[in-house]
């Protein structure tokens, strides 16, 4: 029976039953005789049982113990009980009371979640849920298919001392069939599981049959086959994965062993094609997930779209899964644009019975869970199919393509510091969706809101679908944001029909208007272009500027499909177009003969919903919320292409900042994600907008790179970027197993930045552990201390590192600001490891070495040799690990092939005469040395010595070298000078894990040294610099008041004298660590003398460095 039919045939019998009962018992036994019929029809094999130990006159229905609802109770009431609110408070108290006897306690907080309450008295039906504020979960005011408020006969509602408990009401509602399509639902919620990522991941994710085999029919087809669409299909799939994931494929590569065993495929030795084939089995899973969603909402309750796929020949089948991934079902469930932009319907092109048998598996295990999940309970909404990924991906391929899903609870943050309320007409944008997890939460907030405000369900969801957007270049994360923002709608979507979800696959940055001209004024072009693995699509200007694009595809589509020629369809395009005319109609035909030839070849089907798509970010307006985690890339890993194509938006916006040794070295390593922000608060921010990204703290505190950014304007004449607050997260890690420098920015479009601006510094309890992901915000605050810094551009320029600082600490701090009068430099670079870094085994007594190259200490696949060498070239390596306060081991030799005076690797002809040995073992790793990460290095290799090293002068070998940790969260400060070794004295090499500063005599090493180790250097530094890969990096001395060493000045020498006795105590005996407190509070007190610091202020600094 159809479900309205069901509803409206139950309203009305229930109604006929109260008009002649005379009790409470009458009515209960007359309406569960007609909820006998129901529960049959919904499938459901349970009975209405009358509980006499707690309820007067109810029943109990007991579901599944891992349904959605666990119990539901039933209280009767007279017939016209709940007219009152007198009597509705009654009856809710009764269930309230009921509720938790039921689920046994009251603290079990789950179960009572799980229970429902609902009251009758055959004229009006209300339901009770355990909803506690503290949830967050927002106000339950009324039923997810009614259009009016609940009905009371009086102007009093219920008892409002509701407020504050933890029960809430919905209703009550006249018996309708609404109302009672409503009490269906939960009555079907007591035997299906709840869509939660856990349930769907122990059913579907690769520890799952479904999964291995499905993924495993999915790779073998796809490895197999030479049909052309599904070539073309992939070959555009890999284009844009490309340009995601950029150079991290080579890294992920090595990956592949542990995805193909995740899913017991050992043949299956490809990573794109099986990447390929998980993206697929994934999207299946979410277009069927989504229909059931859909047809839900379209008052189709029992004529489920998987109800009927098991049962279907191949053929039938086939023909229904066509229908699913063209779009079709979806359509006629009122969703227009689901599958825009799809490229996953490739397996129909090669459907044969392994396919058909996994598939009709998966359609089997996904019908025994409750799509209505987040319609019967709002707490449910939120990025459900991130986790699901994480289950279906493992973690390490996730992480070396770049992927890290953000936490619901750093989102919640970056929303609320933005200012977003969720107010009705405020628009947002995410221009890096993603799975959708802000999208769910903005709508959330919006629904809320509507909650709030009373109003009507129309009304609210054109206010989602006209304000809440999204847009992502990964088609599978398209596909999973369009189904969370569905599963967020809920019960909205029966509001409109046909429905567009405004989720987009395009490119934020490279817009087709980019595209066109490469530079930040294109409204002198008259086409748009598109790039694709199959040509160039050229699209009219005049044709998107009048909103025709849709108009033009579909015409498109209809043309080809019914065999017009080239003349016929411009005819059309002619009649039914506005823009048209001899120019526009010349660019239509062509692009019209190109979709003519593509279907020609077998290879047409998605290109002109992926051109539909890809012009979203010219036609979709301004916001006033740009919000989102933006893809974190390093420009050197950006493919090829994409960093060519982008190169003018990087000059456009200022974001080069350096050239030269500076960029070599890796301060001109930027991150995309720089570029992403400034694109998108120029295309799509409105003057006056805010915008919120969670981004890398590297853009604020990174050396040199992030110099354009922290301009904070769009490009030389266009608006400024203000600041508004920064959250770092660097010590809280919010990214599951992994250690990003995590940061929350807010920036208003419109006006400069001022200074100083508030910075909050968070750090995890002691002994806490990772915040989970789904943590509510509220949950991560009380696991978190925030502290309230302020900050200020480190240096001379506006667009330095920013330094962050308590109010009491900046006056002192400010002290040390200044320029230095030394210069320090990264120590050698002896990549790769395996071949430059050695032990030595023993001195032969021709003084010759036996070594071993260290091949464990590299990330390459370099074979391990022994080799005799001369020591001629081979000093003890310091690295950063190797480094104390106050004293450096070296663990390791270096062979240093670069001659420091020409920059240059040692020529052939001088290591042949001199040193033969070392010629022979260095001529073994040729390849090696010739594929080294570093482009820089690489190209030097290539025109001069494969063996040429970089960051060798003359400066690595000076008497003496003031070296330090470069990458670290502290400074640790020694004096390098020679060391005795089997085979004599030689120079310690600092390597590139350190930096360091050269001197000629070891009172002025050790002068700087103690300056450097210093608690107001250690302060000062940390207050710009932030822990990690770049915190010790040379540049930052040049920021330092470091005044040349002066042997006349008692300070000076005082300092220097009270290094070298700490190097010299540094000999590990008992009484070390008592004299080296001593030392170091004497060096406190003479640096703070120098800088001009008072004891007070040094106290407040000493303070810091022990926080």
């Amino acid at each position: 029976m159809d479900e309205d039919l069901l509803a409206s045939n139950l309203a009305t019998e229930i109604r006929a039953v109260a008009a002649r009962s005379h009790s409470e018992e009458e009515l209960r036994i007359g309406v569960e005789r007609l909820l006998g019929p129901a529960l049959q029809e919904l499938g459901l094999d349970i009975s209405p049982r009358y509980e006499k130990s707690y309820a007067a006159h109810g029943s109990v229905l007991r579901g599944s113990s891992d349904a959605v609802y666990g119990h539901l109770v039933i209280e009767y009431e007279r017939v016209g009980a709940l007219r009152r609110p007198s009597g509705v408070r009654h009856a809710a108290d009764q269930l309230e009371n009921y509720l938790q006897a039921e689920v046994g306690s009251s603290a079990d907080v789950d179960s009572l979640r799980r229970a429902v309450g609902v009251g009758i008295d055959g004229e009006r039906i209300f339901f009770v849920r355990y909803r506690p504020r503290a949830s967050g979960g927002g106000a339950v005011s009324s039923l997810p298919y009614q259009q009016v408020l609940p009905l009371f006969l009086d102007a009093t509602p219920p008892d409002e001392s509701q407020q504050a408990k933890p029960f809430r009401i919905l209703g009550p509602y006249p018996i309708t069939k609404e109302s009672v399509r409503e009490f269906l639902l939960y009555l079907r919620a007591l035997r299906r599981l709840a869509l939660t990522p856990e349930a769907l991941a122990e059913e579907f994710g690769p520890r799952g049959q479904v999964s291995r085999q499905l993924v495993g029919s999915f790779y073998a087809a796809l490895t197999h086959t030479t049909h052309p669409k599904v070539k073309t299909l992939f070959d555009e799939w890999d284009r844009l994965f490309g340009i995601i994931y950029g150079q991290n494929l080579a890294k992920a590569q090595s990956d592949v062993q542990q995805l193909s065993a995740a899913y017991q495929l050992a043949d299956a030795d490809q990573l794109k094609p099986l990447l390929f084939a998980v993206h697929t089995y994934f999207a299946l899973l979410m277009k069927l997930l989504a229909a059931e969603l859909a047809s839900l909402q379209s008052s189709s309750l029992l004529a489920s779209p998987l109800a009927q796929l098991p049962s279907l020949s191949s053929g039938e089948l086939r023909t229904a899964l066509d229908d699913l991934e063209n779009g079709g079902l979806f359509a006629r469930l009122g969703i227009r644009n689901f599958l825009e932009g799809d490229f996953f319907g490739w397996y129909l092109s090669v459907w044969d019975a392994a396919v058909e048998s996994s598939v009709r598996e998966m359609v089997r295990s996904l019908s025994n869970f409750e799509p209505a999940t987040t319609t019967l309970d709002p707490t449910f909404t939120r990025d459900l199919l991130k986790r699901l990924y994480q289950y279906l991906v493992p973690r390490k391929l996730r992480h070396d393509l770049g992927e890290f899903y953000t936490p619901d609870w750093l989102a919640e943050l970056t929303l609320t510091e933005s200012g977003y309320t969720g107010e009705l007409s405020a628009r947002l944008l995410d221009p890096g969706c993603g799975s959708g997890t802000f999208l769910v939460l903005a709508i959330r907030r919006k629904r809320d809101y509507a909650d709030e405000h009373l109003l009507e369900g129309r009304q609210t969801l054109d206010a989602i679908l006209d304000n809440i957007v999204g847009f992502d270049l990964n088609p599978l994360a398209v596909l999973a944001a369009r189904t969370n923002y569905l599963l967020a709608l809920g019960n909205l979507a029966r509001f409109k029909s046909p429905l567009e979800i405004p989720v987009y696959l395009c490119d934020s940055v490279l817009t087709p208007a980019r595209q066109s001209t490469g530079q930040s004024t294109y409204l002198d072009t008259l086409d748009f272009r598109l790039p694709s693995t199959v040509g160039e699509f050229v699209v009219p200007r005049s044709i998107v500027e009048h909103g025709e694009l849709g108009a033009v595809t579909t015409l498109v589509q209809d043309c080809v499909r019914n065999g017009y020629n080239t003349e016929q369809f411009v005819q059309r395009a002619r009649r039914e177009l506005s823009a048209s005319s001899s120019d526009v109609e010349s660019t239509l035909g062509a692009l019209f003969a190109k979709f003519q030839q593509l279907e020609s070849e077998g290879r047409d089907g998605i290109w002109a919903r992926i051109l539909t798509n890809a012009f979203a970010p010219v036609f979709v307006g301004t916001f006033d919320y740009v919000i989102g985690n933006p893809p974190w890339v390093r420009w050197g890993y950006l493919s090829d292409a994409y960093r060519q194509a982008t190169q003018q938006l990087w000059n456009d916006y200022g974001l080069f900042s350096l050239s030269g040794l500076a960029a070599r070295l890796g301060g001109g390593e930027k991150d995309f994600s720089m570029l992403f922000l400034y694109a998108c608060a120029d295309n799509y921010l409105k003057p006056g907008g805010t915008l919120g990204f969670v981004i890398t703290q590297e853009v604020l505190k990174g050396k040199g790179a992030g110099d354009g950014f922290r301009r904070f304007r769009l490009g030389e004449a266009g608006l400024p970027l203000r600041v508004l607050r920064a959250h770092d997260l660097v010590q809280v890690s919010p990214f599951e197993g992994a250690a990003n420098k995590t940061a929350v920015l807010i920036l208003q479009k419109g006006s400069p930045t001022q200074f100083p601006v508030p910075y909050v510094l968070w750090r995890r309890h002691r002994g806490v552990g990772a915040i989970a992901s789904d943590a509510s915000l509220r949950q991560a605050e009380e696991l978190t201390d925030r502290q309230q810094l302020w900050a200020w551009p480190i240096g001379d320029r506006t667009n330095g590192a920013w330094q962050t600082v308590k109010p009491d600490e900046h006056a002192a701090l400010d002290r040390l600001r200044g320029a230095s009068a030394y210069r320090a430099y990264r120590g050698a670079s002896v990549e790769p490891y395996g071949v430059f870094l050695l032990q030595v085994q023993h001195v032969r007594p021709d003084r010759l070495l036996v070594v071993e190259n260290l091949t464990e200490l590299g990330k390459r696949n370099i074979r391990k040799v022994q080799w005799v060498l001369e020591p001629t070239l081979l000093f003890p390596a310091v690295r950063g690990a190797d480094i104390q306060r106050w004293h450096a081991t070296p663990h390791v030799y270096a062979l240093i092939s670069q001659d420091p005076s020409t920059r240059e690797g040692y020529s052939e002809e001088y290591l042949r005469t001199t040193c033969p040995k070392t010629l022979d073992y260095l001529n073994g790793f040729r390849n090696e040395l010739l594929t080294r990460g570093s482009r820089t290095v690489r190209e030097l290799a290539e025109r001069t010595v494969p063996w040429s090293m970089f960051g060798i002068g003359p400066y690595t070998f000076a008497p003496y070298r003031v070296i330090w940790k470069r990458m670290a969260a502290d400074f640790v400060v020694a004096v390098l000078s020679t060391v005795e070794t089997p085979f004599g004295q030689r120079p310690m090499v600092g390597t590139d894990t350190t930096s360091y500063i050269p001197v000629d005599t070891k009172e002025e090493a050790h002068y700087l040294c103690g300056l450097l180790n210093s608690s107001p250097a250690r302060a000062y530094i940390r207050s710009f610099s932030s822990a990690g890969r770049g915190f010790g990096a040379p540049s930052i001395i040049a920021l330092l008041n470091l005044v040349s060493f002066d042997s006349s000045n008692q300070i000076h020498t005082h300092i220097s004298a009270l290094s070298d006795k700490a190097h010299q105590t540094m000999d590990g005996t008992p009484k070390s660590e008592t004299d080296i407190v001593s030392i170091e509070a004497d060096i406190d007190t003479s640096a703070a003398a120098l800088w001009g610091i008072n004891p007070a202020e040094l106290k407040t600094l000493q303070v810091a460095i022990a926080r």
